[in-house]
């Protein structure tokens, strides 16, 4: 590695700790670069790449805990907590659930009605007259899965409900797109899209062009799952978060795409847990 990377990555170190445990996969990540304005640009995702550790989370569900008890103008007795997950293998939104139970419990909430998913819920709601829902996920990106699930509620509750929705991060453009549909939608982290919410004129003409030619160095196809699909992250989302979790496909691919286009296995930032994306 050169002398002048080396030391870009030294001054990443005090804004992005998390980096100092990744050095072989960043040194990697590097490496997939050819051309200079290429390594420039993946320098420039990494120092505004939002990562959150276990202390950081704790810090934010206390503020979603803190908007549920506080703020959101819901009662516990009336309140059930779902996590935006269907059924089916565990998601983020599970993990979080799990995590905010203690905080709820100091914030003044006890015995409250939790669902590990939204189907699960539905049933609870419907059965013992819960008319005040909140919907709790890590990590929103177009907020599409948001719109399906309150969809379902909407059409599938036999009373008329008032629906909030918590996140610990989400993609700014998706919050805006959601805040039509739900009575009220908080989120500790707003994020913007890093290529076109960042740049503009040349500069961006130059970061596209740059992470085009980035992922086509990657592996097209993973089991039928198809790159075209998650380029620019999934539905050309160019989110830059993760936490010590299961990092989303929002995220541009040359953080966690498993393969190279030699199906050469990659030394990756971020694992990505995906049903099929595997060789």
């Amino acid at each position: 590695m050169k002398r002048e990377d080396y030391n870009r990555i030294l001054r990443l170190y005090p804004k992005q700790k998390w980096l100092v445990k990744k050095e072989s996969e960043l040194f990697s990540l590097l490496q997939h670069c050819d051309l200079p304005h290429q390594k420039e640009l993946v320098f420039e995702l990494l120092n505004e790449f939002i990562y959150v550790d276990l202390e950081l989370l704790e810090i934010y569900l206390e503020n979603i805990a803190e908007y549920i008890v506080n703020s959101s103008g819901f009662t516990l007795e009336r309140t059930i907590i779902t996590a935006l997950a269907w059924e089916g293998d565990p998601d983020s939104s599970q993990m979080i659930i799990q995590l905010l139970r203690p905080w709820m419990t100091r914030k003044g909430w006890n015995n409250v009605a939790f669902a590990s998913n939204v189907p699960k819920g539905m049933k609870l709601l419907n059965k013992y007259g819960y008319d005040q829902v909140i919907l709790v996920d890590e990590f929103l990106g177009t907020g599409r899965t948001a719109e399906i699930r309150i969809e379902y509620l909407r059409q599938g509750a036999v009373r008329d409900l008032e629906i909030k929705a918590c996140f610990v991060a989400g993609m700014k453009f998706g919050l805006c797109k959601i805040s039509k549909l739900y009575d009220d939608v908080f989120c500790t982290l707003e994020l913007d899209q890093a290529i076109t919410d960042k740049y503009s004129g040349i500069e961006k003409t130059n970061a596209i062009r740059s992470m085009h030619q980035l992922e086509t160095k990657l592996l097209n196809d993973i089991n039928g799952k198809k790159l075209k699909d998650y380029k620019f992250g999934f539905s050309k989302t160019q989110a830059l978060y993760s936490s010590y979790g299961n990092i989303p496909n929002s995220v541009f691919p040359i953080f966690w795409w498993p393969y190279d286009n030699e199906s050469k296995n990659r030394n990756v930032l971020f694992i990505r847990n995906e049903t099929g994306l595997e060789l």
